[in-house]
């Protein structure tokens, strides 16, 4: 088994400058303790043993991050052309990470050319602005590669990674994500169950690639994903999007208060819960999709386990299609039942694609959503014009 402390703290930094998304040169000390300020609420300790300046360079010197009582030194991290002040806010055209190479017992962990460009630190007169998504912004961040190896062989690889952040004139934002591909090798370790599993179902190595694309308007709180795609090489490839309202800047804002409250009491869970399902009602549900193509995945688990089972795998569908009617009696709607056996049921005989898409004509409440779901399931369907189709 890995084990890689390092990744929690590299996750910490990457939220911390990721997390949203003057004509002088700037004071150096200014600009290092006002970063560390911003990053602590992320839950990410900055230290550094000195600050130097060469023009409108900064230079944090033997820097080091800390997160959940685990450290990791950066070197001498160089911001490039540093602007501003603490009260207005500072910018920094680049920040060049030091490559990672770090080893534990038989694991090792390497990323290289980490960067971050259009780094943006809110002032003091503007950090308790509401409007503000994040004290820390960026226009683009990413990494050339990840490597993670056991016993010197590559396990978990990661191509350039990149991430980017927009801003529009309305004051809403919008970005990518994009994974140019990952691969993960289970034979690195053949005996563990998961290793021996993928083997069998056909699936030893695993290669693929994801994006996404986002969008938030902080006027109406809309926040949409159109889409998250993740592509499973030669397997399947999956796809979800979804579009809320009602993530407004207070919202957001609200919510850091009770998590913060949730930590400093975690007894009051009923005073808390009934402030979580306050804010809960603030949001509201305009349409969601979520949609698999199969490329191979589906045939080779029904092939799988009909051969585990002692049976044919159309034997095995037989079976699956004849469960459908119990596991689906709790929805309480005959119509919509019927539509869900028959798109699965065609899905399972020959997989090509099963989509399920939320299009209600008016935007829900996402505690009308759960108080159906609980009270009453027969009018889900119906409530989020929810359909389902397979090999459309």
């Amino acid at each position: 088994m890995m084990h890689f402390r390092t990744r929690g703290i590299m996750a910490g930094l990457i939220v911390g400058l990721m997390s949203s998304t003057a004509a002088h040169a700037a004071d150096g000390e200014a600009f290092a303790q006002r970063l560390k300020t911003l990053l602590a609420p992320q839950g990410v300790t900055l230290n550094y043993t000195g600050v130097s300046e060469s023009g409108s360079d900064v230079v944090l010197q033997g820097a080091s991050i800390a997160s959940e009582g685990e450290s990791l030194d950066l070197g001498d991290l160089t911001f490039e052309n540093v602007d501003g002040t603490a009260e207005d806010g500072f910018t920094a055209d680049r920040v060049g990470l030091r490559d990672v190479d770090r080893t534990e017992s038989d694991s090792r962990l390497q990323v290289t050319g980490m960067e971050v460009e259009g780094l943006r630190l809110a002032g003091t007169a503007a950090a308790t602005d509401p409007a503000l998504p994040s004290n820390i912004q960026i226009d683009r961040a990413g990494f050339d590669a990840i490597t993670m190896q056991h016993q010197g062989k590559d396990v978990l690889t990661v191509g350039t990674t990149e991430l980017t952040s927009q801003q529009g004139s309305a004051g809403g934002i919008s970005g990518t994500f994009d994974v140019s591909e990952f691969s993960f090798d289970t034979t690195v370790e053949p005996e563990s169950e998961g290793a021996r599993t993928m083997a069998a179902i056909g699936y030893p190595q695993i290669h693929g690639s994801m994006s996404g694309q986002a969008e938030w308007n902080p006027a109406d709180g809309l926040l949409k994903l159109d889409p998250l795609k993740v592509v499973w090489d030669d397997a399947a490839e999956l796809e979800f999007a979804y579009t809320i309202t009602g993530y407004t800047p207070a919202f957001i804002q609200q919510l850091s208060q009770l998590q913060q409250q949730m930590a400093a009491n975690p007894e009051g869970s009923d005073s808390t819960g009934m402030a979580m399902l306050g804010l809960i009602s603030q949001l509201y549900l305009n349409n969601a999709r979520l949609a698999i193509t199969d490329n191979s995945l589906t045939n080779k688990l029904l092939d799988h386990y009909a051969q585990r089972n002692g049976q044919t795998r159309d034997q095995l569908v037989q079976q699956l299609q004849a469960m459908l009617p119990s596991m689906l009696a709790y929805i309480q709607n005959p119509a919509f039942q019927t539509k869900v056996q028959e798109a699965v049921s065609a899905y399972l005989t020959n997989p090509e694609n099963l989509s399920i898409v939320v299009a209600p004509q008016t935007p829900v409440p996402a505690t009308q959503v759960m108080g159906a779901a609980m009270g009453a399931p027969q009018t889900l369907p119906e409530v989020l014009n929810l359909d389902i189709t397979a090999n459309q």
